[in-house]
């Protein structure tokens, strides 16, 4: 029988270029599943060999399945984010991921929302090149320092993963100083290559 998961949150927080950034994580454990192959009678199949296919019996027809293993699988994952600086924002502000109608990711500190829009500080596309594994902020053209974004138009709001937080101060100290506004398309600031480094089994 599978045990319950436990739940634990904590808090982060990091100071960069003047402003205070804010992390609110939850970190869940329970117990691991692995994906197997099985055959009808629910006998497993030893894959680990890399002729494994040619051990099957005459006619057999494998098929995939989970098991419950003895191990823990932990996951940490960002359920808000905030902003706060002197000068822009003195009030701490939601860090808030948008997807647009037509499958744009923005990102931004919501300064404002009323019924109709959402006004933005600092605003950047997200772009996820997964050949590389690597997260792009990107600058919209001809925005300078706020943005006022339709509610119409957004599909989804959500708070950003931490890898994305620990690259937008890089975008933010940049704008701030107006760097990016009527220029070619690039990026402003990227993450290193992503792994799976921050999933961790435990026995």
């Amino acid at each position: 029988m599978t045990e319950p998961f436990n739940n634990s949150r904590e808090t982060k927080t990091f100071d960069k270029f003047g402003a205070t950034y804010t992390l609110h994580l939850t970190t869940d454990s329970r117990k691991q599943w692995t994906p197997v192959h099985k055959l009808p009678d629910g006998t497993l199949i030893d894959t680990t060999t890399t002729d494994w296919v040619k051990n099957l019996p005459k006619d057999a027809r494998p098929y995939a399945d989970w098991i419950e293993t003895d191990q823990t699988f932990t996951a940490t994952y960002v359920t808000a984010a905030r902003y706060q600086d002197p000068v822009d924002c003195p009030q701490a502000r939601p860090i808030e991921l948008f997807s647009t109608s037509d499958g744009l990711s923005i990102l931004g500190v919501v300064l404002e929302q009323t019924a109709d829009d959402i006004v933005l500080l600092d605003p950047c596309t997200v772009y996820f090149e997964d050949t590389k594994g690597i997260i792009k902020l990107l600058p919209i053209f001809n925005v300078a320092r706020t943005l006022r974004l339709r509610l119409s138009a957004v599909r989804s709001i959500q708070a950003p993963a931490e890898a994305i937080v620990a690259i937008y101060p890089g975008f933010q100290i940049q704008n701030k100083m107006f760097k990016y506004q009527l220029k070619p398309r690039v990026a402003v600031t990227q993450t290193e290559q992503l792994t799976n480094d921050g999933d961790a089994v435990t026995a």
